[in-house]
Parts: structure tokens; C-alpha cells; sequence
């Protein structure tokens, strides 16, 4: 298969996260003023723990943006990211099904209710997600707890596509607040 040209592979998938924390860090580079980020917080400095850093570990992270690719050119067809603590993947996992399985346009498959899992393993969900889907984690025993939209857990979802012809679409999720804007 021949390589895609640079301008088509030529792309970035930059996230955001301070971790719930206004000033991040709180360092600035005293040259460019730069605002150093807080994203190291969620790893450990004990050697024992499963999320200590060091050579050779993988410890457990959220950040997820996330390329993928048409299965047809090897182009990329999705870039899209999350913020939203632990249910980062999840959320863009949602997203991809609602649009390349479910066929949803681009608008609903970011809007469209989700589910998610809590720290404590629970399933907060939407309002509008199916009752069937609750009630089969209930079965397999998943507390489910109804959430507004409020909560940190659905994230927010950013997302754009190329579509047929090459042109980009972009849609930025209104759980917070986002915006997508073309040139």
C-alpha cells in the first residue's frame, strides 16, 4: 500500500487537563509564561504501586485522544479526544460506535446519551440511555446510577472527520464547553 501524503498524515490531537484545578501545576516558564500542567498527579511515587512510574511500567492513565483510520487508504478518518477523568475511552468508544456502526451524522453521535463507569465500578448513565442496557448491568451486577449531565463522568467529545472528497468535518460536544471551527 503506498504511504498517504504529508498533508493528509500531517495532523495533531492536542488535550487540554488540568485536573479539576484552576492554575494546574500552578508553574509558569518564567520565559514564555506557559502554564505548566497537573497530569502527573494521577501516578505514584511508591515503588509498590501499580501506577508508579519507571522503566518498564504501563501505569494506568485517561488521557485518550484518539486517530482512526479508513480501513480502505490507511488515511485518516477520525481525530477526536476527551476530557473527562476515567471515562475518556468509553466516551470516545460511544461516539465511534453511534457513528460507524449506528450510521448516526456526526451531531448525534457526540450528543446521543451515554454510559459510563464511576470510580467505585458503578454505571452512571444519561437520561435516554435504552432501559434495556441498564437493566443487563443490573443482571451482571453494575449499580446503576441515573446522572444529569453534570456529572464529570460523560466527558465531552471533540471530534473530526474527513469525509467523502477529502473535506474535514468538526463537531465539539455542548456537555461543556466547546466549540469546532473550520477554515
Amino acid at each position: 500500500m503506498e504511504r498517504p501524503t504529508a498533508a493528509l498524515t500531517d495532523i495533531v490531537a492536542l488535550k487540554t487537563e488540568y485536573n479539576f484545578t484552576v492554575f494546574a501545576s500552578g508553574v509558569t516558564d518564567p520565559t514564555t509564561g506557559v502554564l505548566f500542567n497537573n497530569r502527573l498527579r494521577s501516578f505514584s511515587a511508591e515503588r509498590d504501586s501499580p501506577n508508579a512510574l519507571g522503566p518498564l511500567r504501563r501505569p494506568a492513565h485517561t488521557l485518550s485522544p484518539a486517530l482512526a483510520l479508513d480501513a480502505a487508504d490507511c488515511i485518516p478518518r477520525f481525530l477526536l479526544s476527551s476530557p473527562g477523568g476515567p471515562s475518556q475511552t468509553i466516551t470516545l468508544a460511544q461516539v465511534l460506535v453511534n457513528r460507524l456502526a449506528l450510521g448516526q451524522d456526526l451531531a448525534t453521535s457526540v450528543a446521543l446519551p451515554r454510559w459510563s463507569v464511576d470510580l467505585d465500578g458503578g454505571l452512571p448513565a444519561e437520561v435516554g440511555v435504552e432501559e434495556e442496557l441498564l437493566q443487563a448491568s443490573c443482571r451482571i451486577g453494575l449499580a446503576v446510577k441515573r446522572s444529569g449531565a453534570d456529572t464529570p463522568y460523560f466527558g465531552s467529545a471533540e471530534i473530526i472527520e474527513r469525509i467523502e472528497g477529502g473535506a474535514l468535518s468538526g463537531m465539539a460536544d455542548l456537555r461543556r464547553e466547546a466549540l469546532a471551527l473550520g477554515a
